[in-house]
């Protein structure tokens, strides 16, 4: 951690920050007008010039270029080893893909009604030139998404260069074909990383598609077009546990005085007629442990899951002590479904469970996953395929969610079981891209694009919505439907910086 040499004042008071460099036993950056070229060891100036803002360093060559020329230079001693003139506008990027130059950029822009104007808006072009000479070897012009860049650098590979306006764009070297994924984007200033065969995209602030896009840190990687499940779902994915069908005589629906499920009921009101004094007392207070849930309270006790300790606790709603938990397979996100004595939820290990709210026993257990695959989430093992604590129970039949985005490992699937027995009804699955293709379908507009996100479901007796999608009763997804109540970031979404809203209506704005 010893400083073996610095630059100060004069020598970097002007510093284009972004242009550190270094090569073999050489630094290079620019400052104001100059090239500097240093020793590695001793911060020794060995050269400096007079170029164009300094881009990349690639073994004895340094490019440096804008608008008027692109200049390459001795990283040795600084000399001019070619001159050459770029087509482009606005230069963005350097790379040195398999021992040649690539630049991409713009050409100037403006839009039909002059509402646009500027290379950022225009289409983002990329010129292969050779590092010997600096001549063109090919131009490849993609299609323009009509959207402003991004304000980070682009990132490339050795096929392709990952350009950063409506998402993350797969530019093709080779055949100049872009691959859209606008469901997945960059922080600012930085964008994403392709490294160790995995693309990197850290969280970002922004509203774009925000019921279509991931929000968090993710880790993605490639895949074969994922071959999609049939309707009917198989029955060995119920597991029965040592209570089934003896749950004994429950009652077949809650008074208005019970909240059993996540926010009331299934439209997810957060309304009840019960009355409450004015005047609030504590009349019990109990520790459970843990990041905890809201609530859902029935038949005399409170069912609260301790999220990230897989426990679902049952309380004496009158005491507050604790008269059983159950310990599932990974985080439980939201409070159970009280539904005839069962305590019905979700769990991101992928499966939904049925416990008798009695002494916590298990009834059922249903494997939602596709596979029994597991990821890291925020320092636990889970399901590729997680589903969420809240199950919706309507005439009989639960209705939930297995997976993360219609984008992501094969897509959603929306199941129907039946809420007694956990035998399956049906299964929708929720896919976004071409499924020969794997392309992302055309955008509705320029913030909103088709995709879905899991979250809670709600339903007003006739649909079923999962935030602005809709489905029919049967499982079956409806072009439209009715306004209800949704949110863009979904219903346990915490998170401050989010520049979100709950919605009543029928689409996201």
């Amino acid at each position: 951690g010893k400083v073996l040499w610095r630059r100060a004042g004069a020598q970097v008071n002007r510093l284009r920050s972004v242009t550190l460099c270094a090569s073999g036993n050489r630094v290079f950056y620019q400052n104001g007008a100059q090239v500097v070229c240093l020793e590695l060891k001793s911060g020794r100036q060995v050269w400096s010039a007079t170029a164009p803002p300094l881009r990349v360093v690639h073994d004895d060559i340094v490019i440096c270029a804008n608008r008027e020329s692109i200049v390459a230079l001795s990283a040795k001693t600084g000399k001019v080893l070619w001159i050459q003139h770029p087509l482009l506008a606005s230069i963005r990027d350097a790379f040195i893909i398999n021992g040649t130059l690539w630049l991409g950029g713009f050409k100037e822009y403006q839009s039909e009604k002059k509402r646009k104007r500027g290379p950022a808006w225009g289409p983002y072009y990329a010129t292969q030139r050779s590092l010997e000479t600096g001549e063109v070897l090919k131009h490849i012009e993609p299609e323009n998404p009509g959207h402003h860049h991004r304000c980070w650098r682009n990132k490339a590979t050795d096929r392709y260069i990952l350009a950063g306006r409506r998402g993350v764009e797969f530019i093709d070297l080779e055949t100049g074909e872009v691959l859209w994924h606008n469901w997945v984007r960059g922080v600012c200033r930085y964008g994403i990383m392709p490294s160790n065969g995995l693309l990197y995209a850290p969280p970002h602030a922004c509203g774009c598609y925000i019921a279509a896009k991931l929000e968090g840190f993710y880790a993605l990687a490639s895949g074969a077009l994922p071959s999609l499940p049939p309707a009917q779902v198989e029955d060995e994915r119920l597991e029965r546990g040592a209570v089934y069908g003896r749950v004994g005589n429950p009652k077949s629906s809650a008074n208005a005085s019970e909240w059993v499920t996540y926010r009331h009921d299934a439209q997810r009101s957060g309304v009840t007629s019960t009355s409450v004094p004015s005047a609030l007392r504590i009349k019990w207070r109990t520790t459970v442990g843990g990041k905890l849930t809201s609530l859902t309270v029935a038949d005399g006790k409170v069912f609260v899951s301790s999220v990230d300790e897989h426990r679902v606790c049952a309380l004496d709603a009158n005491s507050g002590r604790l008269i059983w938990d159950f310990i599932a397979g990974g985080r439980v996100d939201s409070p159970p479904t009280v539904y005839k004595g069962m305590a019905i939820f979700g769990c991101h290990d992928g499966y939904v469970y049925s416990v008798r709210i009695s002494d916590g026993a298990l009834v059922w257990r249903f494997r939602a996953a596709r596979a029994q695959r597991r990821i890291i989430v925020r320092g636990q093992l889970e399901s590729a395929s997680p589903v969420f604590g809240s199950v919706l129970v309507k005439n009989g039949v639960a209705y939930f969610t297995a997976g993360r985005s219609s984008y992501l490992d094969g897509g959603i699937d929306l199941y129907r079981i039946d809420a007694e027995t956990g035998k399956p009804l049906s299964r929708t699955v929720i896919y976004s891209p071409d499924p020969k293709t794997g392309k992302q379908p055309k955008q509705y507009g320029p913030a909103y694009m088709p995709g879905a996100l899991a979250d809670i479901l709600t339903t007003d007796g006739e649909y079923v919505y999962l935030r602005d999608s809709v489905f029919d009763m049967k499982g079956q997804m409806q072009q439209s439907g009715k306004p209800h109540l949704f949110t863009l970031t979904g219903f346990l979404d915490e998170t401050w910086a989010h520049r979100s809203y709950w919605i009543f209506g029928t689409r996201c704005s």
